[in-house]
């Protein structure tokens, strides 16, 4: 209960472990178990099912966070209650749920007297995902995480190919549909070799945990591999791997067959298929593809830069090399973003050319036709986008990241409620998918589940994902909270602001634009409408998601589809994903005339005509919605 009033007392805010260790057990912590069972009694007690987060959310790395509204109920003040042992405020539960009282709290206390050695077992408690549908018992015995590898080489500079080694064990199982395989993003979150299962059980609800270590020396590597139960870390295999650089494929392949057998699963050994490709003969160039695939998932323009170099030495060495074409042609893409505006046609020229060829050396490469829905997306043809995406999440079914984002690019056209659901179920697998977290929110605030969407935010932005906190801002002034939202936008970090930097530079620019967006200040709005103007008349201006967004708010809707379609840029489908809630600035956009126009010429009618209509637009009786015969709410 300490716990608890410690958790009330930074309601919405993070609170580390150390700073709960030492506020609520001081010098007599026992260390970190004391709180991870403490943390789980405080979930049992209140219904609360591992990966839901209703009540109190795990931030990896971070701490908790108690997640439940707070409500002041009379009769609670000190007079009426001992030091520490009631809250001072009483939970609320997420929507569409009933106020919680006093009996709650009176439960839980009961329930932490007379069940003192409960825990929470991650045989015999379901998770729940976002949109709280709970796993099977089956689905979360069969479960698993496979975290970051242990460099152990003489000179810790391998820790780029223990990742990849990791990462290609993990593709592997997500091939077997009876297990459930964490996302890597998820898994990666965990990266100190001093596991804390706790921690891991809250955020993942997994039952196993995949570790291991790779000590290289020159070409020859050792690997150790081991399978640990979550409930109470037993492990349930573990073995010592050695062999030549030139078998890493193999080794990787006997790891993840080994893994299956622990776990249950039945493998067709009539067959030969292999679950780790061998993605090259080469043994420099793989080498290289695992460097530049490290750092193309950094941010920054010097790491997307180097990202390119190794990964175009790669295909150097190794033209075949199907996987490296096709992480080259993303990073050649996400230069984009920080590259000058003269250099954007030659980078997607050169991820046109490598994603093709990737995909002509394997047509069944996942990676590349999800690569091939960004410059679509550049080539202004969202239902072609739909198309690519439809057929690498087909490809790989399992991985959670193709899953999250098919499911975003429906919201993206539109149908928020149908991609929030794909989002939901491909989150359950990749919770802390900062990423698609953000897209969640995003569906679900245009389907007014506004609740929701803050929490998604918040967490997207505890995650380290720049873009959430702009959006919290947003949100708020669609909740009708004018001076709220233009409070949290003053207080944005400068990283944020950087965004707007080629249009809106220094502290009264900035605050300008912000009693332009938030407080329909006219005169404010007059002046950021002129600066866009004048902006993107000039020559090699770039347009992105941010600014678009902005100018749609102070300029109007016919500025907004105006510049989208006349100064594309790659990642654009955010722009287009934010237009479909209740805010009247978008009932004016989706209501102008020249908005049938725009849909066509973007391919998001052909996208509806094939995948169904926008929850907001319809066709007219007896036609498929061509020539504008359609209508927006």
């Amino acid at each position: 209960m300490n716990l608890l009033q410690v958790l009330v007392d930074n309601a919405g805010n993070v609170v580390s472990r150390s700073e709960l260790l030492d506020q609520v057990w001081g010098k007599h912590s026992g260390g970190d178990e004391s709180l991870s069972r403490a943390i789980s009694l405080l979930r049992r007690a209140f219904g609360e099912v591992r990966g839901g987060n209703q009540y109190i959310e795990t931030v990896p790395k971070r701490g908790y966070r108690l997640a439940a509204d707070l409500a002041t109920v009379p009769g609670t003040g000190p007079e009426t209650r001992s030091a520490s042992s009631w809250p001072k405020r009483l939970f609320t539960s997420p929507p569409g749920f009933a106020m919680l009282g006093a009996t709650l709290i009176i439960a839980a206390i009961v329930y932490l007297q007379f069940n003192p050695d409960q825990t929470i077992s991650g045989e015999a408690i379901p998770a729940k995902n976002l949109a709280s549908e709970t796993l099977s018992t089956a689905a979360v015995q069969k479960s698993i995480a496979v975290l970051p590898f242990e460099d152990l080489s003489s000179a810790s500079d391998q820790q780029y190919f223990a990742d990849g080694l990791a990462e290609e064990i993990l593709n592997a199982l997500v091939q077997f549909p009876e297990l459930r395989v964490i996302g890597r993003k998820s898994s990666f979150t965990f990266r100190d070799p001093t596991l804390n299962l706790g921690e891991i059980n809250s955020t993942l609800a997994v039952s196993h945990v995949l570790t291991g270590s790779l000590r290289k020396q020159g070409s020859r590597v050792r690997i150790t591999a081991r399978l640990v139960k979550t409930q109470d870390g037993s492990n349930m295999w573990s073995d010592n791997y050695d062999g030549d650089i030139n078998d890493i494929f193999d080794l990787q392949e006997e790891i993840a067959r080994q893994i299956t057998k622990s776990l249950g699963v039945v493998l067709d050994l009539s067959t030969q298929q292999r679950f780790v490709p061998k993605l090259t003969d080469n043994r420099q160039a793989y080498d290289l593809f695992l460097q530049g695939r490290v750092m193309s998932r950094k941010f920054g323009h010097r790491n997307k830069t180097k990202a390119k170099e190794l990964l175009g030495q790669a295909v150097s060495l190794d033209p075949n090399f199907a996987a490296a074409w096709a992480w080259l042609a993303q990073a050649n893409l996400y230069l984009t973003l920080t590259a000058q505006s003269s250099q954007i046609p030659g980078l997607v020229a050169t991820a046109r050319e490598a994603v093709n060829r990737s995909l002509r050396l394997d047509p069944k490469l996942a990676m590349g036709h999800y690569v091939r829905t960004i410059l679509l997306d550049y080539d202004l043809d969202f239902a072609e986008s739909m198309a690519s995406v439809e057929k690498a999440n087909a490809l790989n079914p399992q991985q959670p990241f193709l899953a999250i984002r098919q499911g975003n690019y429906h919201a993206v056209i539109g149908r928020s409620k149908y991609g929030s659901e794909l989002m939901e179920q491909g989150l359950l697998w990749d919770p802390t998918d900062s990423v698609g977290l953000l897209n969640l929110g995003t569906a679900l605030q245009a389907i007014g589940q506004f609740d929701r969407a803050t929490k998604l935010f918040r967490r997207s932005d505890d995650l380290g994902f720049i873009p959430a906190a702009g959006q919290l801002c947003i949100l708020l002034k669609t909740r009708q909270l004018a001076q709220e939202a233009y409070n949290c936008w003053t207080g944005l970090s400068d990283n944020f602001r950087h965004r707007y930097s080629p249009v809106f530079q220094g502290q009264q620019q900035w605050l300008m634009l912000g009693r332009a967006a938030f407080l329909d200040d006219p005169l404010a709005q007059q002046k950021a409408a002129a600066m866009l103007n004048t902006y993107f008349a000039e020559p090699g201006s770039r347009a992105n998601t941010y600014l678009l967004q902005m100018y749609l708010f102070v300029g109007g809707p016919e500025a907004f589809m105006q510049t989208f379609v006349s100064h594309p840029y790659p990642l654009n489908s955010g722009a287009i994903s934010l237009i479909w809630d209740d805010r009247e600035i978008h009932h004016q956009l989706r209501q102008h005339s020249g908005f049938p126009a725009f849909v066509e010429r973007i391919g998001l009618l052909r996208a509806w005509q094939k995948y169904g209509w926008p929850d907001r637009c319809r066709a007219q009786d007896g036609t498929d919605g061509s020539n504008g015969q359609f209508s927006c709410d």
